[in-house]
């Protein structure tokens, strides 16, 4: 998953696609929640503290998420950028 990350981050960055940024910021943020829920199986220390810490985070990551596809569907939907497909994003889906 942190491997899919990096290369949709450098196909977005090498071909300016914010469809493919949405794509490789959705696999880190992915990475990063299955670290945390990693974290709180693994943690002894009291339950309710770090389950409420975990699911802050995990809440945190998804408003992230939806602020990354709001940006890149609103600059595609003004025109600003238009989604095209390149041969490092058709590999990667």
């Amino acid at each position: 998953m942190a491997a899919e990350a990096v290369a949709a981050m450098a196909a977005a960055l090498m071909a300016h696609s914010p469809a493919l940024l949405g794509f490789g910021g959705d696999s880190a943020l992915e990475v990063v929640s299955a670290t945390v829920v990693l974290w709180r199986f693994r943690t002894r220390s009291d339950s309710a503290k770090a389950e409420k810490f975990a699911a802050r985070v995990a809440g945190a990551l998804h408003l992230l998420l939806a602020a990354v596809v709001i940006a890149t569907s609103a600059a595609s939907l003004l025109g600003y950028r238009e989604p095209r497909p390149t041969l490092a994003g058709i590999s990667l889906y």
